[in-house]
C-alpha cells in the first residue's frame, strides 16, 4: 500500500472575498458618485459663489462614467446636464478681459438685468473722464437733468480670482482619500450598500 495524503479544503472564506472583490469596482462607482454630488453641493453653497442671475450655480454639475477599468469623476459647468458657462473659468483663476467683438465691454449697472443690446433706442452714450471709460444713460432721464447710468462701458476689465471652484474642489479632496479607501469600500460592501 501506498502513501497517502488526505487534503480537505474549505474554501468558503476564498469565495466569500472573491465576492467581495466583485463588488468592489460598484463600491468604488457609488463612493465616487456620492464624492462628487457632495462636491457639487459644496461648491454651490460656498460663500465664494456671488451670483447675479444664478446662471453660474444652476449649471455646476456632476457626471461619473466607467470605462473598463476605469472610473471617471466630472465635476463642473456643462457636466451632465448642465449647461457650459463660457465665463466660470475666469470667475474662478481671475484675468483680463477685452472685448473681442464690439468697442466696449458693457457691465450692467446694479439692478439691470440683460444685456445693452436689449436698451437700444432708450440710451445714450456718454463719453467719460477717461478714454477708456464710458456710459450708456437712459436718455429720458438725461432729459431731465438725471443721470442714470444703465451699463459701464470699459475697453478692458480685471477680473481678480475668486477660488468659487478651485478652492471648494481642493476642500474636497481629503474626503476623497477617505471614501476610496479600502477600509471604507469594504464598509459599503459590508453594509449591503451596494
Amino acid at each position: 500500500m501506498a502513501d497517502q495524503i488526505s487534503v480537505k479544503i474549505d474554501d468558503k472564506e476564498a469565495w466569500a472575498e472573491v465576492a467581495r472583490m466583485k463588488l468592489m469596482k460598484r463600491a468604488q462607482k457609488y463612493a465616487l458618485t456620492e464624492w462628487a454630488t457632495q462636491t457639487v453641493k459644496h461648491i454651490k453653497q460656498g460663500g465664494l459663489l456671488k451670483t447675479r442671475t444664478g446662471f453660474l450655480k444652476r449649471n455646476v454639475g456632476m457626471a461619473v462614467q466607467e470605462d473598463g477599468e476605469l472610473l471617471t469623476a466630472n465635476v463642473g459647468t456643462g457636466v451632465g446636464f448642465t449647461k457650459d458657462v463660457i465665463y466660470a473659468a475666469i470667475q474662478d483663476r481671475g484675468g483680463e478681459i477685452k472685448p473681442r467683438h464690439k468697442k466696449w465691454l458693457t457691465i450692467p449697472a446694479q439692478g439691470v438685468m440683460g444685456t445693452a443690446g436689449n436698451y437700444t433706442g432708450v440710451t445714450t452714450f456718454i463719453k467719460g473722464k477717461r478714454p477708456d471709460t464710458a456710459f450708456l444713460v437712459d436718455k429720458e432721464d438725461l432729459k431731465k437733468g438725471i443721470w442714470t447710468v444703465l451699463f459701464y462701458l470699459k475697453k478692458r476689465v480685471e477680473i481678480p480670482a475668486s477660488g468659487w471652484f478651485s478652492l471648494r474642489v481642493e476642500e474636497m479632496e481629503p474626503l476623497l482619500r477617505e471614501v476610496m479607501s479600502a477600509d471604507y469600500l469594504y464598509s459599503l460592501i459590508q453594509a449591503g450598500r451596494v
